[in-house]
């Protein structure tokens, strides 16, 4: 009575899991719904590790024996249960909706129920495997119906209420899964009801076997996939603290233009203990003011382009807003090295343009005048 995937996969999946699980449960979960989560993929992980052949085996040997494989599966059962009570909570929650107490305590119930009868069993394997046609067959698999079912109800409702409340892609995204899980839930629900229907009234089919298949088995890619989107927070946080994520690959993108331009204006620059060790998004937010305030300085320096520069930005035949990119980056590069040689303040010819409406285009925007920031220093030395 084991998972039939692999032991040497099943094994190091198993490994490499539950140090994530417990991780995050350590740094990361702080709301109840982190916990409820926690408690989903955790129980998942008790149920996959009972069920697995290796872990059985030195279960056995730690207890002297007194752990059979039957009870350790029987307790998988029961983690199963708790794991899928977990669910529910979770998509209440999820939906600010009260607990139904009675209805999830009697669902577990009849759960842990199917896990007392598999002991009481003629044949507890071949019942496990769909292939035992006998009465205590239609409580095994019947009884873990109604709460299979009423966590496929809630999953799908928790994802039709995060649909409706919109979203970027992402999002969206994850709500269809939600909802992917809702379904097969309730699919896995009338399965079963067949299965325990025709097992118990006598007829074993391939169809009793495969659901005994699925059941024994389908549980444990479905737990590590959990377990991957349960991940995320530590794979972002060591993305982070290796400067490999989204928001680090994008300060590098603006840090040469901000160390230029504080250099020049080193007044402006946050210097607040600890501040290299915020978050990334954090950085790239502070990167983003300090180089604006350093071009409201710089624009008291500003000055108009001569004729041959603005020709030899013409020449380069750029399109209209890579050229309007290119004459702010010249301008400014004018403007900063007024200041550096301690010219006179001018009349502003006026701050560089922007049309950025929010801080994702604001940081697009500095970007590209980054990416043009050494061909606007080579315009401007030979046009000086």
């Amino acid at each position: 009575m084991h998972t039939g995937w692999p032991a040497a996969l099943s094994s190091a999946a198993l490994l490499v899991a539950w140090p994530v699980v417990v991780l995050r449960a350590l740094y990361f979960d702080r709301t109840r719904a982190d916990r409820q989560l926690a408690a989903i993929i955790g129980l998942g992980l008790v149920n996959c590790t009972l069920r697995e052949p290796n872990c059985q085996r030195l279960i056995t040997v730690a207890t002297g024996g007194h752990l059979s494989i039957l009870l350790m599966y029987q307790l998988s059962v029961v983690a199963f249960a708790a794991s899928s009570a977990a669910g529910v909570l979770f998509a209440r929650d999820g939906r600010d909706r009260p607990v139904p107490g009675i209805a999830l305590a009697v669902t577990t119930g009849l759960w842990v129920l199917s896990a007392v009868v598999l002991g009481l069993a003629e044949d507890p394997d071949a019942l496990v495997r769909g292939d035992s046609a006998e009465s205590t067959a239609l409580v095994y698999f019947g009884g873990a119906v109604p709460l299979a079912l009423l966590v496929g109800i809630e999953f799908v409702a928790l994802g039709r209420a995060g649909l409706s409340t919109g979203g970027d892609r992402i999002e969206t995204a994850l709500h269809l899964m939600v909802i992917g899980v809702g379904i097969v839930s309730v699919v896995q629900a009338v399965s079963r009801t067949v299965t325990a229907v025709l097992l118990g009234t006598g007829h074993s089919t391939a169809l009793t076997r495969l659901q005994g298949l699925v059941d024994n088995d389908l549980i444990f890619p479905t737990v590590l996939a959990g377990t991957v989107f349960y991940a995320a927070p530590l794979i972002r946080s060591g993305l982070e603290r290796v400067r490999l994520d989204g928001w680090s690959r994008r300060g590098k993108q603006l840090l040469p233009l901000w160390s230029e331009l504080t250099a020049a204006c080193p007044e402006i620059v946050h210097r607040a203990p600890g501040i290299d060790r915020a978050d990334s998004r954090y950085r790239v937010y502070r990167t983003v003011v300090e180089i604006r305030d350093c071009m409201l300085i710089l624009s008291r320096h500003t000055r108009a382009l001569p004729p041959e520069v603005r020709a030899a930005i013409a020449a380069r035949g750029m399109p209209e807003p890579e050229r309007r990119t290119l004459e702010s980056a010249v301008a400014l590069v004018f403007a900063l090295r007024a200041r550096s040689a301690g010219l006179p303040t001018v009349a502003a010819v006026g701050r560089v343009a922007s049309v950025a409406t929010d801080m994702d285009s604001e940081i697009d925007e500095l970007a590209r005048m980054a990416a043009v920031w050494p061909l606007a220093c080579g315009i401007a030395a030979r046009g000086a």
